[in-house]
């Protein structure tokens, strides 16, 4: 006879393994960057892309519209930072939540972008964008 808890131990691995969860020590790996005290200088980014901008404004990475920061603010991506933290199928599927207004567009690049604005790389920024055009 089976006690009571070991029974109950049984039911739930079991509805882990039929809701679809793996039962594993590993823990998926994380993209990670390190964001050292970088201090936003916004003539310098002027200077480089002719143009005044903002800190975490979004509509810096190529591709990203005013519309579609907005839409990705609203899902909590408010900065370069987080957007560099952001898987490219989860910047693709925010775009297509939207009626598939934005599913045309392409985020391939967005979280690479992102990440080079949170480090205040800027020049390889813009080689980067001048390769897309």
């Amino acid at each position: 006879m089976i006690s009571g808890t070991i029974l109950g131990i049984i039911i739930a691995v079991l509805f882990l393994a039929i809701m679809g969860y793996k039962l594993s020590k590993t823990k998926p790996k994380k993209r990670s960057i390190k964001i050292s005290s970088i201090e936003f200088n916004e003539s310098k980014v002027e200077e480089i892309f002719g143009k005044t901008i903002k800190e975490n404004d979004l509509t810096l990475i190529e591709g990203i519209s005013t519309k579609t920061s907005i839409l990705f603010r609203a899902y909590g991506i408010t900065s370069w930072y987080v957007l560099s933290m952001t898987t490219v199928s989860r910047c693709q599927e925010i775009l297509n939540t939207n009626q598939n207004l934005f599913s045309s567009q392409n985020p391939n690049t967005w979280p690479l972008q992102a990440e080079m604005a949170a480090h205040g790389e800027w020049q390889a920024l813009q080689n980067l964008q001048n390769s897309l055009s």
